[in-house]
Parts: C-alpha cells; structure tokens; sequence
C-alpha cells in the first residue's frame, strides 16, 4: 500500500472526527450552542437582548430557548429590576451541558 492510499483510506474517519460539530456526543446544534454559550459569558439577559448580541431574529431565539428550556438547560427569571421583564439564565444542567460539550 503506497502512502497515497493510506491517506485515502485514514481521510473519511479524520475528516469526520474533526468537522463534525453537532454528533450524537453534544447533541446541541450550533444555534443552541451559542445560546447557551452568549448566557454563560453575559449572564441572564432578555431574549431580545439575546437575539441582538447573535444577530438573529427575536422568533428565531425564542425558539431556542424554548427548546432548551424544554430540556432543562435555561430557565426564565424575573428581571429583580422590572417585574414586567422575563429573564432567561442557564440552569445547572446547562452550564454542565456546555461544559461536557467543550
């Protein structure tokens, strides 16, 4: 076997190992990650707030974290500085949850 086809033979299991980012082993998409990776450096913020600092539309992370609190991962709380105001922090589960997936 020449060294040409060593790589091709090693390359698929390789490739896969490093560029696969959402595998059975997270089980988090990107778009959760980020979420809940945006709450562990910000702290408990709005999803508005949330949805600012990604870039992405209100709807589209508040279904993410409707998700993840379905999961147990977050949590809402009230804003202690406004009551009308809904907070959405990480559970434990969730800083656990990250930190496996680091």
């Amino acid at each position: 076997m020449t060294a040409a086809d060593a790589f091709c033979d090693a390359f698929p299991a390789t490739f896969l190992a490093f560029h696969r980012r959402d595998g059975r082993r997270s089980e988090l998409t990107n778009a959760s990650r980020a979420v809940l990776q945006h709450l562990a450096q910000a702290g408990p913020v709005s999803i508005g707030e949330a949805a600012r600092h990604l870039d992405r539309a209100q709807s589209v992370v508040s279904e993410i974290v409707a998700q993840l609190e379905g999961h147990g991962l977050l949590e809402r709380v009230p804003d202690p500085d406004n009551r009308r105001r809904t907070m959405v922090w990480l559970t434990t589960a969730g800083l656990e949850r990250l930190r496996a997936d680091a």
